[in-house]
């Protein structure tokens, strides 16, 4: 495995022009009350021009960026929409939901490719290689599992991950490791196409591991917990770098900003975070009414998605 260092990790940063003081890192553009249900999921075209969205009413949503009006409204599934991934080459985008399906649609039409049986139980967590080739899935009855597209969509690798279940999952650039949060605390890292675990880090003690993102660097791994507790760890050799007090309840989605400096969390208290690479708060804001489900940085935008059903477009100050 790749190691690098933590770039930085320890330098303080003052950010958004304070010195200990938490500001509002984004201004309100645009609301728009997509779901009937809440929002789970949201993806971004390569382009820039459509946003998907998922949501607990078991509907894909395909939304103008520029315009934020409704393009096509899916009826994807007869239960909830757990996540949602768009394929880097932008033609199909793979849904995971309740029903333990894994789908595949036409990113421009919303055509239904496929349906794969994926996992018993709810599919909880979609990913798609940097290829475009395969797609990664994780559900409740813990396993990884991979499907080739190139073989008509047949699994490739099949790795029993967490007991309890699998609830997120994230590649790295090179589509090399596959990193799964498990409802048992830990992280695990597997070789992407061979299924082999090279890592496995008992991240919390209490708790599950509900969300997790690499930075820019793959220096760094930020998980989120149940306990409101953010982590970052060295990817390369799984140590505990910071631990952060972050939301009250659940940490829901976590993320880095373009050039790393900050690391960006939303929480089922509703709240956007923004903190720096000494974990210290830089900023914060009342994203949604409800938890925070989803989140994604676009251009000069903050979009988040929400369990008040909304989708939010902000014009982000960081």
């Amino acid at each position: 495995m790749m190691r690098t260092t933590i770039v930085g990790a320890l330098i303080s940063l003052v950010l958004c022009g304070v010195c200990g003081a938490a500001v509002a890192p984004a201004d309100l553009a645009t609301t728009i009350d997509a779901h009937s249900a809440a929002v789970t999921s949201l993806g971004m075209a390569p382009d820039g021009t459509v946003l998907f969205s998922a949501g607990k009413d078991g509907r894909v949503k395909l939304w103008d960026v520029a315009t934020h009006k409704l393009v096509l409204d899916v009826p994807a599934c007869q239960v909830a929409i757990n996540d949602l991934a768009v394929s880097p080459d932008g033609t199909f985008i793979a849904t995971a939901g309740d029903d333990g399906y894994v789908k595949v649609w036409d990113a421009l039409t919303a055509d239904l490719l496929v349906a794969i049986p994926a996992h018993q139980g709810a599919a909880n967590c979609v990913a798609v290689s940097p290829d475009s080739l395969y797609i990664y899935s994780g559900g409740d009855d813990g396993y990884l599992r991979v499907w080739s597209i190139e073989e008509n969509y047949a699994k490739t690798v099949e790795c029993y991950a967490h007991y309890n279940g699998v609830n997120d999952l994230v590649l790295n650039a090179a589509g090399t490791y596959v990193f799964t949060a498990g409802a048992d605390g830990f992280v695990k890292v597997f070789s992407a196409l061979g299924g082999t675990l090279e890592s496995s880090i008992p991240a919390y003690e209490r708790g599950e591991v509900r969300c997790l993102a690499l930075n820019h660097l793959e220096a760094c791994l930020a998980t989120g917990g149940t306990n409101g507790e953010v982590r970052i760890w060295d990817a390369a050799t799984g140590s505990l770098a910071k631990k952060i007090r972050a939301h009250a309840g659940t940490v829901t989605h976590v993320g880095f900003n373009d050039d790393d400096s900050l690391l960006i969390t939303g929480g089922e208290d509703g709240k956007i975070k923004l903190w720096n690479r000494e974990g210290e708060l830089a900023g914060e804001m009342q994203a949604h009414v409800l938890g925070v489900r989803d989140f994604l940085l676009h251009a000069d935008q903050l979009i988040t998605g929400g369990a008040d059903y909304k989708i939010r477009f902000w014009d982000r100050k960081f």
